[in-house]
């Protein structure tokens, strides 16, 4: 779609607020699909949800947590400044265009793939797994002279996005199944923190070093020790 408007000949501007437009969209088109939850078809009025069990967060939650926020910070340095990594290197220009078209198209069959690997394994090594992947994609892409070696870069940075996104809060909900909604949320603001600060210390180091290279190294490291964690202790609480 960003492709079609950008044909058209939309600035940089217009391209953010159609995909504003899009997204809103299809937050409507998802919030209508979405079903009522329990409580609401059987009549319960607002606020007599049975309430929640006060989390604790320690132990393999609390592992878990931390390896989640390192992913956050892991892969958004190479997500956020892949194409200008391709865009920068002559070498690597030809694969700018389809960075996230390998990207996306790899990212399809992800969820499936890596919930396969947890029910051959458990949710604990395939997370891990695929925090290791990762982290080969996110090194790969600073250290490949080719353009075939980015795409492979981009493949398993999209292959593994949003597998070791939904091990994560699956994991999180067994761990406390008491307090899934306060759980779910810690793992997002862990997140979300992990991504504010990836891209922040990737600015500031590629200033000072003209590359991505110990900005994406840093976060390989982030990738490792978040594996580490998940597989500490796996099976107790």
């Amino acid at each position: 779609a960003i492709g079609f408007f950008a044909d058209l000949g939309l600035t940089w501007a217009g391209l953010w607020l159609v995909s504003g437009a899009l997204t809103l969209l299809f937050l409507a088109l998802a919030a209508f699909l979405v079903p009522p939850e329990p409580d609401a078809q059987h009549g319960l009025a607002a606020g007599s949800a049975p309430q929640e069990a006060s989390i604790s967060l320690r132990g393999s939650l609390l592992r878990l947590v931390i390896a989640y926020g390192l992913f956050g910070f892991g892969y958004i340095i190479t997500a956020t400044f892949i194409s200008l990594i391709a865009r920068e290197d002559p070498a690597l220009n030809p694969a700018e265009p389809y960075v996230w078209l390998v990207v996306g198209l790899a990212a399809v069959p992800s969820v499936y793939f890596w919930n396969q690997v947890a029910l051959r394994s458990s949710g604990p090594a395939a997370f891990a797994i695929a925090c290791l992947v990762e982290a080969v994609g996110v090194g790969l892409s600073v250290i490949t002279e080719s353009p075939a070696g980015l795409l492979l870069a981009a493949a398993l940075l999209g292959g593994t996005l949003m597998g070791i996104t939904a091990l994560g809060l699956i994991q999180a909900r067994q761990l406390a199944p008491a307090a899934t909604r306060q759980s779910l949320a810690i793992m997002t603001a862990s997140f979300g923190l992990g991504q504010m600060l990836g891209p922040l210390l990737a600015g500031f180091l590629s200033e000072a070093t003209g590359n991505f290279v110990i900005a994406s190294f840093a976060a390989v490291a982030a990738l490792i020790v978040a594996a580490g964690l998940v597989m500490v202790g796996r099976g107790a609480r």
